[in-house]
């Protein structure tokens, strides 16, 4: 019975993942770049500024996407019945040293 629990929440976990990397992709690729347009029609003296803060901020979003790869991998040993393990405790510190 026990088993079945931490397969299913390791599959919420990883459903919850899998949204947050969606939402970050279309945020990072769709939106930020509609705001940053938006404001340069407004002030045309910012164009030469957009590339450069688009990278910016794609490069800014790296640690974000690096740390779901870790939560996919917590997830996977959850899953796995191995919640409390060391190899846990290794991916929960690198987030940590992530942000």
């Amino acid at each position: 019975m026990q088993k079945m629990k931490q397969e299913s929440l390791a599959k919420w976990l990883k459903g919850i993942i899998i949204g947050v990397f969606i939402c970050g992709l279309i945020l990072c690729f769709y939106v930020l770049p509609f705001w940053g347009k938006e404001v340069i029609e407004e002030n045309l003296e910012l164009n030469q500024g957009f590339l450069p803060w688009m990278i910016f901020l794609w490069f800014a979003a790296l640690p974000c996407f690096g740390v779901l790869i870790l939560g996919w991998k917590v997830a996977g040993e959850i899953g796995r019945d191995c919640s409390f393990s060391e190899k846990n405790a290794k991916y929960l510190k690198q987030v940590e040293l992530t942000i």
